[in-house]
């Protein structure tokens, strides 16, 4: 029989806005995936950062929010979660049309790891408890990639039951599609979708749509995307993507436009 969680961890959980928005059953399930990840999972500091229970709570709770309504182990691939204070930079080596490399430095707010680790900026979860509505959570995208890679490819196609499997191919590259030509439009300078010049965090202010043009980028990240608008812009997604909307509905297993 599990423990009960302590209150401190039920106070902490409530910094996660979306803990706040979940119907009490609801809630009382989190908390118990929430008690199980923290006993499974490590969590190490970065760049000097010394991880807190309350940080540990609130990356706990944001991911066990994508299990709520589905049978899953608990990210059984994923390693450690590692957590710097804020955003950090990376090297990187781009390619472009004539083969040419490149070096570039880009500025990372999160990654995740097939079969390894989720990196995560503290700052910026701290940012998406203070703006619950924007669409944007570090912690749902990168876990949203765990699931994806479940099955051992990040393509935007998690392990599914077959009778959904039809629709989210069908569904999912007419959106992605979609989602390729308002990237093209909003690339004043760019010839195609493949020239949107991406941003850490997103500027949905920057256009009326729901999800976020970073989707755009492939299959995977549209995916991450898609699933944070489902949780954080939930009536509006079924409002303008209502296809998209019960797609995902039936693969969470959750109507997060009902609550709250």
């Amino acid at each position: 029989m599990q423990a009960p969680m302590a209150p401190t961890r039920r106070q902490f959980m409530q910094r996660a806005p979306l803990v706040r928005r979940l119907p009490a059953e609801l809630q009382r399930r989190l908390a118990g995936l929430v008690q199980v990840f923290l006993h499974e999972k490590n969590f190490e500091g970065c760049n000097g950062l010394e991880v807190s229970e309350e940080m540990r709570v609130v990356i706990a709770a944001n991911a066990c929010v994508l299990l709520l309504g589905r049978r899953s182990d608990f990210f059984p691939h994923m390693g450690a979660v590692l957590l710097y204070p804020a955003s950090w930079r990376v090297r990187q080596v781009m390619t472009d049309e004539m083969g040419l490399e490149e070096q570039v430095d880009e500025e990372n707010l999160g990654e995740a790891w097939e079969r390894g680790n989720v990196i995560l900026s503290w700052q910026d979860i701290l940012l998406d408890c203070d703006h619950p509505d924007d669409g944007f959570n570090l912690v749902l995208h990168e876990f949203s990639h765990q699931l994806d890679m479940e099955d051992g490819t990040a393509n935007g196609t998690p392990l599914l039951p077959p009778a959904l499997a039809r629709d989210w191919k069908r569904v999912m590259s007419r959106e992605f599609e979609a989602l390729r030509w308002v990237a093209q439009a909003l690339d004043e300078e760019g010839d195609g979708p493949d020239e949107w010049a991406w941003e850490p965090r997103p500027a949905c202010a920057a256009h009326e749509g729901v999800l976020d043009p970073y989707g755009a980028e492939d299959p995977a990240e549209f995916f991450a995307v898609a699933t944070e608008a489902f949780f954080e812009d939930s009536a509006r997604l079924r409002e303008r993507h209502g296809e998209l909307y019960g797609l995902l509905a039936e693969f969470y297993g959750l109507n997060p436009a009902a609550w709250p």
